[in-house]
């Protein structure tokens, strides 16, 4: 490690004093490349030994670091493991029936995590192979991996989304089916209305209970615990007995179920939204502190069940609940809040704090768009409470959030063409996961090249280290004779560390765009910049596209 460390910070002086030899000749003629000067060798030879045993101990102390930055700046990260989470099981081609107190243990070298399910759970051999949308119509098509005999159990799909992609959808898959029949065998039968059962529905902190298809407001005792988040999730079970009565389905065969919708969905579903044979899965040691390094990806990711009878194909969500109220008692309204882990593509996992005052959750993501890198994106919520906004809006849910912007190697400086966030490595290999000091290194990396010019990457390091923070705020915007519920991005910087106006203005305009295409929660937003004493030096309403200096 040494030798590697000395060879990249030799290479960096060279680069740098090659440099300034070229700008400035007459000051530093001994330091231009074909300088054979034994002591100007040795000199610049000896500031990287020196250099390179700094880096080396902090790269032994990475561990240590991890810990205080997390305990600075994200300390909920620290917390117990959340209270329960949904595993998707990998079925064969039996049916499998799981009993309440099935352990699962999440192994590592660091130790283990005991979990156990919650309540009996039977899981069927049906895998979900397609799905077709087409204007007021969604047909989805199972394939039976083994013989089913009959009658037929219900059959419980899970459909999970993030803010952004479900809003209304499960909203209107709860509420807005008029019929649904069953495709089979080159029959179209048709099933009552009862056999479509919504099983739970849950957005924007209320609980929604569908029965018969009449959507009711309850909340049950436990989850008056509970925190809810923005995520829906809509779980809900078909019931094919009606059409198939004893007829028993064998391997390989394959059927379809249509819905017939009240109107068009506003989002496309997706296959991978949909999840079949979940599992809810109680902590055992919710009081246990994992250390965030190695051991954090390995609990959340390698699941698997004790007696290596079944394994755990993805997660589908990680919930916040009182443990000790979901314990001992059966309940299929487990999911409150969801994490859809949808592969390495754009891996999402979401860590709870297990606490009744408001809510931090901590949500690291890897957009498929930008490979290896994901965002810190942290929301505040107020449980069931509603929320004014300084303009009087009344608001529930999510009220406000915040993005971790300080010290600067927590974020990567905008370059001329675009803005982006890097922050965490939370979908790569297990050694590199979890690997947090790694960021220096890596964000580094991702600024002007040493050769560059000296100048320009001074100037993006002192705009990153001017950020003192940056806050997203539900608000008001007037919009012509319109009031409309918007986003409000409010930046706080170190005025002075700037040259001039334009490029403080360019530097917050490039996160601004970045914000609005990275947050797509409302396409209505507006721009305000404060100085480190909060007093506000520009404002830029999003509604007519004009700044304002203040």
């Amino acid at each position: 490690m040494l030798k590697e460390h000395y060879e990249k910070i030799l290479q960096q002086l060279r680069n740098d004093a090659a440099y300034l030899a070229q700008r400035y000749p007459d000051l530093a003629v001994n330091l231009q490349r074909d300088n054979t000067d034994p002591d100007v060798a040795r000199l610049l030879e000896g500031v990287a030994l020196v250099a390179a045993r700094q880096a080396e101990q902090m790269a032994e102390d990475r561990d240590e670091q991890a810990q205080g930055w997390l305990q600075a700046i994200a300390p909920e990260l620290l917390l117990p493991l959340p209270a329960m989470v949904l595993a998707q099981a990998e079925v064969g081609a039996d049916t499998q029936t799981v009993t309440a107190g099935t352990a699962f243990v999440s192994g590592s070298q660091d130790g283990s995590v005991h979990w156990q399910v919650a309540h009996d759970c039977t899981l069927l051999p049906l895998v979900l192979t397609d799905l077709e949308q087409t204007g007021q119509a969604l047909s989805l098509q199972f394939t039976v991996q083994g013989d089913l005999a009959a009658p037929i159990q219900p059959i419980r799909v899970q459909l999970v989304g993030d803010l952004h992609d479900s809003q209304t959808l499960a909203y209107h898959l709860a509420t807005g089916v008029d019929g649904w029949e069953l495709s089979y065998a080159d029959q179209r039968l048709p099933l009552p209305a009862s056999a479509w059962q919504p099983a739970y529905q849950v957005a924007d902190g209320s609980w929604l209970a569908a029965v018969d298809n009449r959507v009711q407001t309850s909340r049950p005792r436990w989850l008056q615990e509970c925190w809810c988040l923005p995520e829906r999730i809509l779980a809900f079970d078909l019931d094919l007995s009606p059409a198939l009565e004893q007829r028993a389905l064998t391997a390989g065969e394959t059927f379809r179920i249509h819905f017939s919708l009240r109107e068009i969905l506003p989002q496309q579903v997706e296959l991978s939204q949909l999840a079949l044979n979940v599992l809810p899965l109680i902590n055992l040691q919710p009081s246990a502190l994992l250390p965030f390094t190695r051991q954090l990806e390995q609990s959340l990711y390698q699941l698997a069940l004790a007696d290596e009878r079944l394994s755990v194909q993805q997660l589908v969500a990680i919930v916040s609940v009182n443990e000790q109220l979901a314990q001992g008692e059966r309940h299929d309204y487990y999911p409150i809040a969801e994490v859809a882990h949808r592969g390495a593509q754009d891996g999402v996992y979401q860590l709870l704090r297990q606490t009744r005052q408001p809510q931090v959750q901590m949500r690291l993501d890897r957009p498929a768009s930008s490979a290896g890198l994901v965002m810190i994106e942290c929301l505040t919520h107020q449980g069931d409470a509603a929320s004014r906004s300084s303009t009087g809006a009344t608001l529930s849910g999510p009220i406000s959030g915040h993005l971790v912007c300080s010290p600067s190697q927590w974020i990567a400086a905008p370059d001329q063409q675009q803005a982006q966030w890097q922050m965490l490595h939370a979908q790569q290999s297990a050694q590199q996961r979890g690997d947090l000091a790694a960021l220096v290194d890596q964000l580094r990396g991702l600024l002007p090249p040493e050769d560059s010019h000296f100048d320009e990457r001074r100037r993006l390091m002192r705009s990153v280290d001017a950020l003192l923070s940056l806050s997203v705020s539900a608000t008001t915007i007037t919009r012509g004779t319109s009031i409309i519920l918007g986003q409000e991005v409010t930046l706080r910087l170190e005025r002075s560390a700037f040259r001039s106006d334009a490029d403080c203005w360019q530097f917050c305009l490039l996160i601004w765009q970045m914000l609005r295409g990275r947050l797509a929660i409302n396409s209505v937003m507006a721009l305000r910049v404060q100085n480190e004493k909060q007093q506000d030096l520009l404002y830029w309403p999003a509604a007519s596209g004009t700044r304002a200096v203040i």
